[in-house]
């Protein structure tokens, strides 16, 4: 288990017993340390599941963020 995001990882918002449609999903791209005080942050895309449209947008999360719950998430592979 990570303490915080890694590139080329996406992660939800843990959520026990919500479908996976009604959940938070965050794309890392990039981890770099913020220019101003040294603390990592996390580049990526966001899908929030309020959005209406696509919803997809570039964001940079926090060490905060990532203490609301978030874990990685790995898609079921088909068989074949």
């Amino acid at each position: 288990m990570s303490d915080f995001f890694e590139p080329d990882q996406t992660y939800i918002r843990n959520a026990p017993y919500q479908a996976p449609e009604l959940l938070d999903i965050f794309q890392c791209v990039a981890v770099a340390p913020s220019p101003r005080n040294g603390e990592a942050r996390a580049f990526g895309f966001a899908k929030a599941v309020t959005d209406a449209d696509d919803g997809w947008y570039s964001t940079a999360m926090t060490p905060e963020v990532w203490s609301r719950g978030w874990v990685q998430h790995a898609p079921e592979k088909a068989d074949g």
